[in-house]
């Protein structure tokens, strides 16, 4: 739920003012979360070009055409269903990595979900400086992702900590990790996509 109100903030900023406080006082009326003044916001002072840069995940149209409906349940809160799955929020920074946060973070959950004994804490950082596919902090393909992680795998946190956060690319030092490193398809990616 605060990852859509964060984007409608930034949509709306994008098409006005950047977060204003009439935004913010609406948002404490119906947000279900406590939700900070526009000074205590760290976006504050950031341009549309700024923020605009924070959003990296890139669409193509969809080659997948589904004609069927799919029945979804009223309510689901992944947090009390999975409690042992859920980890920190992670924070991009000032790289417009959410692609590689997104996918990775969906990987490492379903993951857990399907063996209570792997709960690892996979690296975002994997993907934004070994995936040549994409364009690191400047944006990524969730597809290219999702066919990387499959390919090659991902490393865990441990291995190869996030350090993107102020914009700057380390080189990929994951590719000399042996395969036994690597978190990916003889683990499980394959039964997911299936």
């Amino acid at each position: 739920m605060k990852q859509i109100i964060f984007l409608v903030l930034l949509t709306t900023a994008l098409n006005s003012e950047i977060i204003n406080k009439q935004i913010v006082d609406h948002l404490k009326k119906v947000a279900p979360f406590e939700v900070c003044d526009p000074e205590e916001n760290h976006f504050k002072d950031w341009t549309r070009e700024e923020i605009r840069a924070m959003l990296g995940t890139k669409r193509r149209p969809s080659p997948i055409q589904r004609d069927e409906k799919i029945e979804l349940n009223d309510e689901y809160d992944f947090r009390t269903a999975h409690p042992e799955c859920v980890t920190g929020v992670r924070d991009q920074g000032e790289c417009g990595s959410c692609w590689a946060f997104a996918g990775v973070m969906s990987l490492q959950q379903r993951f857990c979900v399907k063996s209570s004994e792997n709960n690892k804490v996979l690296s975002p950082q994997d993907p934004i400086s070994c995936n040549k596919e994409n364009e690191a902090c400047l944006g990524g393909y969730i597809d290219l992702l999702w066919d990387y992680m499959y390919m090659v795998g991902v490393v865990e946190d441990d291995c190869l900590p996030y350090t993107a956060y102020h914009g700057h690319l380390e080189e990929c030092v994951a590719d000399q990790a042996s395969a036994d490193l690597r978190v990916n398809r003889v683990t499980g990616l394959h039964h997911m996509v299936q």
